[in-house]
Formats: C-alpha cells, sequence, structure tokens
C-alpha cells in the first residue's frame, strides 16, 4: 500500500493496518482478532473474530478503543458488559 499518502495523526488509520490485529481488553485478555472494519453511517464498526470464530461489532469509538497499537500488534477494546457475550 505505498501509494497511500501517510496518515499524520495518531487516531487514524487504514484499514489493512488494523486487520490481524489482536483485540485485547484492558487487562490485557484476548478477545479475538479484528476481521474487518465496516464504514456504517453513525461510526465505523471493527468487526471482532472470536476464537470460536464468532463476530461481534465494536463501534471504533475512543469510549470503546481507547487504544490502537498497530506496530504492537494489538487494538485495546473495552466492551460495555454482555458486548462479548452474545
Amino acid at each position: 500500500s505505498a501509494d497511500l499518502p501517510p496518515i499524520d495523526t495518531d487516531d487514524e488509520w487504514y484499514d489493512h493496518d488494523l486487520l490481524g490485529l489482536a483485540v485485547v481488553d484492558p487487562a490485557g485478555a484476548a478477545l479475538g482478532t479484528v476481521a474487518d472494519v465496516v464504514h456504517a453511517p453513525a461510526s465505523d464498526l471493527l468487526v471482532v473474530r472470536d476464537a470460536e470464530g464468532g463476530e461481534h461489532l465494536v463501534p471504533f469509538v475512543r469510549e470503546l478503543v481507547p487504544a490502537v497499537d498497530v506496530p504492537g500488534g494489538r487494538v485495546v477494546v473495552d466492551p460495555p458488559q454482555g458486548l462479548f457475550d452474545l
């Protein structure tokens, strides 16, 4: 993806930068991996695939996704109660 311009902010990423990143909760427990990014009208959604193959949609907003560490290969998700229980 060398033809894409660099992003010079700390809170924007290209979709391909996020795909495959480990998704962990604030305590570091594994929740799954980023399988896709959906661009919905209200907000972007991270599609998180868990170890059992289930998929969870997480609104890509700072309140729920407080940290994205592309070089470190992980995304921290602070899900509301029940989001990953479905």
